[in-house]
Formats: C-alpha cells, sequence, structure tokens
C-alpha cells in the first residue's frame, strides 16, 4: 500500500500534468506554488511534457524554479519537433538562456547533437541550432562509441555531414568514411575524401563495438564497400588511390570479402577496374 507521502506526490504531479495538458500556466503556478519550493524535479516528466505540449512558458516556469535537462528531456525536444512547433528550438534556446550547457552528456544518448543525429528523422533545423549555439561536433559520442561525423556518415544523409564538416568535424581516426563505404553513399564519400578521410585507414582499436569484432568482413572503406556490392563507391575509391589489395585484420582482401558475401559485381570491378 502506498503511503500518504506517496500518495500526495502522486497526485501533486498528476495535477501539474493536468495543468499543462491544458496550457493552464497560471493554475500550473498555483500548484507549484502549494510545496513552497523550488521545484524537486520527479520521475513523472513534467518538463518532457511540457515540451511535447509545446508549453513554453510552463517550461520556462520550471526552469526558473531549478528544473534541469535531463536524457529524457533531450529525447523528447527531438521526438516531438516539427515545422509546426518550430522544431522546438525555441525550448533550446529557453534553456541555453538558464544556463544549459549545451554539450552535457547525457546517460544513454551523450550529448545534444549526438543525440540528435543517432534520432532517425531528426530535421536538420536542429542540428544546425545546435552547431551555431556551440554543440562541439569533436566532443560526445553515443554508448557504442559512434562519434557525431560517424553517425551522420552512416546515416546516407550527405547534408548534414557537410553541415558539421562546416563547423569543424574531424574526419581523422574516425569510421566516418567506412560508415559511408558501407552504404555506397558515394556524395558523402566525397566529402570525407575532400576533408582528409585515410582512404586506406582500418581505425578498430578503440570504440569497438561488436559487429567490428565479430564480422571478418570489415575493413577499410573498400572492404566495407565490396561486402555491399557497391561499385560506384569502389570506383570512386579506386580512382582515389585506395590500396585494392590491403588487407583487413582477418587478413582478407577487399576481393575476398566480394566473394565471401557473393558480391559478384565488386568482384569483378576489383579484379579488372
Amino acid at each position: 500500500m502506498e503511503s500518504d507521502n506517496e500518495i500526495n506526490v502522486n497526485d501533486f504531479d498528476s495535477r501539474l500534468l493536468a495543468a499543462i495538458d491544458d496550457n493552464d500556466i497560471h493554475q500550473f503556478k498555483t500548484i507549484l506554488d502549494e510545496c513552497n519550493e523550488a521545484y524537486d524535479q520527479s520521475d513523472a516528466g513534467i518538463l518532457e511534457h511540457a515540451i511535447d505540449c509545446g508549453s513554453l512558458d510552463i517550461a520556462e516556469e520550471l526552469f526558473r524554479r531549478g528544473a534541469k535537462w535531463g536524457w529524457q528531456t533531450m529525447n523528447s525536444l527531438i521526438v516531438s519537433a516539427d515545422e509546426y512547433n518550430k522544431w522546438n528550438i525555441p525550448f533550446i534556446d529557453l534553456a541555453l538562456e538558464y544556463g544549459w550547457d549545451i554539450n552535457e552528456h547525457y546517460e544513454f544518448v551523450g550529448n545534444a547533437l549526438v543525440c540528435a543525429l543517432s534520432t532517425a528523422g531528426c530535421n536538420i533545423a536542429i542540428i544546425s541550432h545546435l552547431l551555431s549555439n556551440g554543440a562541439d561536433p569533436n566532443n560526445g559520442s553515443t554508448y557504442n562509441g559512434q562519434s557525431a561525423i560517424e553517425i551522420a556518415s552512416g546515416a546516407v544523409d550527405s547534408e548534414k555531414v557537410a553541415l558539421l564538416l562546416a563547423h569543424g568535424a574531424s574526419v581523422e581516426g574516425t569510421k566516418s568514411l567506412i560508415n559511408a563505404a558501407g552504404n555506397g553513399d558515394v556524395a558523402t564519400m566525397k566529402l570525407l575524401l575532400k576533408h582528409g578521410a585515410d582512404i586506406d585507414g582500418q581505425p578498430y582499436e578503440k570504440n569497438q563495438v561488436p559487429k567490428y569484432i565479430n564480422d571478418v568482413s570489415w575493413g577499410s572503406a573498400l572492404h566495407c564497400a565490396a561486402k555491399g556490392n557497391h561499385c560506384d563507391a569502389i570506383k570512386l575509391l579506386l580512382e582515389m588511390g585506395a590500396t585494392r589489395d590491403i588487407k583487413n585484420m582477418y587478413g582478407l582482401t577487399p576481393v575476398d570479402v566480394a566473394s565471401r558475401n557473393g558480391s559478384t559485381d565488386a568482384v569483378r570491378v576489383l579484379e579488372h577496374g
């Protein structure tokens, strides 16, 4: 059985959520004033609900009373963003006004930029706004070690890759070219190569994840393009000077990888140009 205190807390949160649903800032303040203290963030998702409902004035009241961003907040901001609510950019500005560190790392999702890039369908307007307000494209990663440029390079979205590069994202020592080659994303590959991506690089030593450890087909960008039978990507890499017979960590060449994966067109291109 719940204690009286638990019941009171649950009732308090329920009333706050109802006030948000009604977009009633006056009722919301009245409920908060009943506790006569700064807002103590609960697990009820009060701030997140305000964002989901587009209640900017209520969110500001919460910030004024000490509410902080967490990983759930960032997730809500991105998931609920659409053209109608201006991609939730006003909430980003509000958080910055109240001292939010835009490069703060959150459990499970990384920092705001990484979180946004990892979310399918996240509009480029959010990413652009984060970068314009100080988000560091070289700071932060996902739980499995993917950096911002690596995430974008694996999403077949050259526009976001170009935006990150324009804000100083480094490709050095990253798997960005490998990620793009694995998808046959020639447009992104060209951008990365122009910005100095190592065409034969195999940076698997740090931030390893199971797919890189257990799959014998991974290696250089040429290995990954060969695995996926991406002939245009293979041709680009060869034209740009990729080593045709380079071996991966398992001693396999790109032709070996293509053969193992039944990528017959890739075998032909690799063997005959």
